[in-house]
């Protein structure tokens, strides 16, 4: 039995936790054994009892976002060496940083979630930004298997480096219909207070430059959907108050919600007007449940509907434009039926189980 060490920064809720969290939930017990280390303290929301369901040992580091870069090697060593591993697993710029400083006595992999000269610049300005993205740069070098989530992801990556780098796409978790709520569609509607009568498009995510939820707000303003239609985002960061500033009876702004399985079903249309992605688990989660899309172009989305022949239940605009996003509202179905042929396509091509299997061929070659 192989132990596979999975170093991430912390098990917030984010997509790459829930990557983290459908590999281990799918791992072939009877041939690996899995042991997280987190490297800095919990946030409120946070996925760890998750995974203690899951039963599997945790362990933190309890480092701080300032410390993490003046630890010394030999403390990291004689941090993760008790653990035993015969694989190191890191995700996120802090365990890969950690992990990458320390003398090779174990095989490491590193899987990428973003881009980071996109998502830490957008995150935290161009300076410290740029200061994260050499960091992430520098660890990739020592890493001895890259992993992406995407063939899109790896594109841009190869621009920035000679690493060979590998893909595994993520996967969508079909436990999730099993945890479904038995209501009907008109009474989800009821129950979470939406309007019966109006087209439902629905918007998950981090409300962030990133994200771009001002995109999507302002489209469906001038859409003919404004008066007739309802905007339900759920969600909070940076945006969330400049976004509150246009709630109105069509717009609902909700935070988090834990009951997002619940949304999705009562909904129609799922919007992301994201700029930069790796390849987005809420788009795999809305798809899988039949949701029609409205999408920006970025090459991130095209890879997980490219392969779908010209489909009206599928629209795509330019990023950040707001005339071609309103254009996407008003060429959708006008219908309350989810695609089959959506839901399908998720199912087949991007499966949690068909992921994890590919994780563990790779643990096998090392």
């Amino acid at each position: 039995m192989k132990k596979i060490l999975y170093v991430v920064s912390n098990l917030r809720k984010s997509g790459p936790t829930t990557v983290l969290y459908n590999l281990i939930k799918n791992l072939d017990r009877d041939k690996f054994l899995p042991v997280i280390v987190t490297v800095i303290n919990e946030t409120e929301k946070t996925r760890i009892d998750d995974f203690r369901k899951l039963n599997v040992e945790i362990f933190t580091l309890g480092l701080t976002h300032k410390n993490f870069l003046f630890i010394s090697k030999k403390k990291i060593k004689r941090l993760i060496t008790p653990y035993a591993p015969d694989i190191v697993h890191s995700h996120s710029l802090y365990a890969d940083y950690l992990i990458a400083r320390i003398e090779k006595y174990v095989k490491h992999i590193s899987t990428i979630h973003s881009y980071v000269y996109e998502d830490y610049i957008s995150k935290h300005g161009i300076l410290l930004g740029l200061f994260m993205s050499l960091l992430a740069m520098q660890a990739i070098k020592r890493t001895d298997r890259v992993i992406c989530c995407s063939y899109s992801l790896r594109k841009k990556y190869e621009k920035k480096s000679s690493k060979n780098m590998y893909v595994i796409q993520n996967g969508f978790d079909f436990d999730m219909f099993d945890n479904r709520s038995n209501l009907t569609k008109q009474e989800l509607h009821n129950e979470l207070k939406l309007h019966n009568d109006k087209m439902v498009f629905i918007m998950v995510g981090s409300l962030s430059k990133r994200k771009d939820p001002l995109t999507v707000i302002k489209a469906f303003l001038e859409s003919k959907y404004s008066s007739n239609g309802l905007l339900v985002i759920l969600g909070d960061g940076d945006l969330y108050t400049e976004c509150l500033s246009y709630l109105n009876d069509n717009i609902l702004i909700l935070g988090y919600m834990e009951n997002v399985v619940e949304y999705y079903m009562a909904a129609d249309v799922f919007v992301s007007a994201s700029i930069s992605e790796g390849l987005p688990n809420t788009v795999l989660e809305a798809g899988a449940f039949g949701l029609k899309m409205i999408l920006s172009d970025i090459p991130e989305h095209k890879e997980i509907f490219g392969v779908i022949p010209q489909n009206d239940d599928i629209k795509f605009f330019e990023v950040c434009n707001i005339c071609d996003c309103k254009r996407c509202f008003s060429d959708i179905r006008d219908n309350e039926t989810h695609s089959y042929v959506i839901s399908q396509h998720i199912r087949e091509n991007f499966s949690a189980k068909k992921m994890t299997v590919k994780y563990e061929e790779l643990y096998n070659s090392l």
